[in-house]
């Protein structure tokens, strides 16, 4: 039986080592499957969650599975390939979609953070608190007097983001716009603890540069212009949107001593797609 354990484990070991090493077709990749080991402390979030996925078979382009990410494009994306595939939920583990062209939009993980905040933030205004309309959230409560050096506005939307970093450094994160990209890659099988080859892994950073290969490989290239959806522009006169950017976000944490707690969580992802961490990080 002993024997037995030990030849189980050496298989274990060697598949995910290979996993780990493998390299993927495409030359412009960006995404390394030995930098993306899925942490120990996600494994229950990794057993909960199954991805979205656009699903396309036609005859005249190539077969793909897109992994859709909350607040990269997915809204965008999402719309473009409605008529050319459906949405399901799908583990691109399934033989079936093996020979699919599998590929995932990334961005950076602090100003996908920043998007995610707004998002809820927007949320929260109009809707009252996060608990009553969305059961995945805690109960925040928004203590804004104790926070002076704002205005009225900017302190409400301060102790917010305070309150979204002390949820996801918690390890029980379920809204989907704040759960880490990495997410996405992992194997749904519990003692695998690996990643999942995709074809092409593009960033939000170069997303014209980055769809324009991905339609040419699936024989879209003559596709129409993407038409951009939930882009809201940002307008330096509009005090509801506080902080307004990735830099002006880190300086609020860093002055109320949070940036850390979100560096932590945010490291996997940073890792795992090769974006640079912020100064105060390490």
């Amino acid at each position: 039986m002993n024997q037995i354990r030990k030849i189980g484990a050496y298989l274990l070991v060697s598949a995910f080592t290979a996993c780990a090493e493998q390299t993927f077709h495409s030359p412009r990749v960006r995404f390394e499957a030995s930098r993306c080991t899925p942490p120990s402390w996600l494994a229950s979030t990794i057993r909960r969650f199954t991805p979205h996925c656009l699903v396309g078979n036609t005859e005249k382009a190539i077969p793909f599975a897109y992994v859709l990410s909350p607040k990269v494009a997915s809204s965008t994306l999402r719309s473009f390939f409605k008529d050319r595939g459906r949405e399901v939920e799908c583990d691109l583990e399934d033989p079936s979609l093996q020979k699919h062209f599998r590929f995932a939009f990334v961005r950076d993980p602090f100003e996908r953070f920043l998007s995610a905040f707004h998002e809820i933030r927007f949320r929260y205004d109009h809707n009252g608190p996060v608990q009553a309309h969305d059961k995945r959230f805690p109960t925040l409560s928004i203590n804004s007097s104790a926070l002076p050096a704002y205005t009225s506005i900017q302190a409400k939307n301060v102790a917010l983001l305070l309150q979204l970093v002390e949820y996801v450094t918690s390890n029980k994160v379920q809204e989907p716009h704040l759960r880490l990209q990495v997410v996405n890659f992992a194997s749904r099988h519990v003692f695998q603890q690996r990643t999942v080859a995709f074809e092409f892994v593009g960033r939000y950073e170069t997303f014209n540069e980055d769809l324009s290969y991905i339609l040419s490989v699936l024989r879209m290239e003559n596709s129409t212009e993407v038409p951009w959806h939930n882009r809201r522009q940002v307008k330096a006169s509009k005090a509801g949107y506080f902080p307004r950017t990735k830099e002006a976000m880190l300086d609020i944490l860093r002055r109320h001593n949070k940036l850390w707690n979100l560096c932590r969580y945010l490291a996997p992802d940073s890792s795992c797609f090769n974006y640079t961490l912020p100064s105060g990080c390490q």
